[in-house]
C-alpha cells in the first residue's frame, strides 16, 4: 500500500524543495518562487493557507519532475534533520549511492562494526525493502569477492 500526500505546512514544503535542489528566487505576497537550474518552469508555493493542499503539492512535483518516492524519501528526511537525527547506514549488499539515497550518510564496514557494538544509545532498522532476487545476486558476488580478497592474502 502506497502512502497518501497529504496538505503539509508550506515551510517544510519548501525544505523539501530546497533538498532537492531548488531555491527560493523572490517571494510576491502570499506566493514563494523557486527555481532549479534545468527546469524550465519555477515552482510557485503559497504560504496562506499555512497547510499546503495535495493539488498544489502535486502540482508542484510534476513541475519538479518529482516521483511520489523522491517526494517521501524527501519529506523523511527533513523530518529527521528538523529533529537533529542523524542516519548512517552500511549494507555490503548496497553501494554508497544506493545507501544515500534512502537519505542515510555511510559507514565503512569497521567503523559500522565499532558503532554497532558501542555502548552509546542508538537505534538499528533493518526493514527489508529490497529485491529478494537482486539481494541474492548480489550477496553471491559479495561473498565471491571477499573469499578471493582472503586468498590474495
Amino acid at each position: 500500500m502506497s502512502k497518501k500526500i497529504t496538505p503539509i505546512p508550506y515551510t517544510l514544503l519548501i525544505k523539501i524543495f530546497e533538498a532537492d535542489g531548488f531555491s527560493i528566487v523572490r517571494r510576491k505576497g502570499d506566493h514563494i518562487i523557486m527555481t532549479k537550474r534545468g527546469i524550465k518552469r519555477p515552482l510557485v508555493i503559497k504560504s496562506s493557507p499555512k497547510r499546503v493542499p495535495v493539488t498544489h503539492i502535486r502540482t508542484n512535483m510534476r513541475t519538479a519532475g518529482m516521483s511520489r518516492e523522491r517526494y517521501f524519501q524527501l519529506l523523511d528526511k527533513v523530518k529527521m534533520m528538523e529533529f537533529g537525527i542523524k542516519i548512517y547506514g552500511y549494507d555490503p549488499l548496497l553501494s554508497k549511492e544506493e545507501i544515500e539515497n534512502f537519505g542515510a550518510k555511510t559507514l565503512s564496514f569497521s567503523f559500522s562494526t565499532g558503532f554497532l557494538f558501542s555502548k552509546k544509545k542508538k537505534c538499528v532498522d533493518v526493514r527489508g525493502m529490497f529485491d529478494e532476487e537482486e539481494a541474492k545476486r548480489k550477496e553471491k558476488d559479495f561473498i565471491t569477492k571477499r573469499f578471493s580478497l582472503f586468498q590474495m592474502i
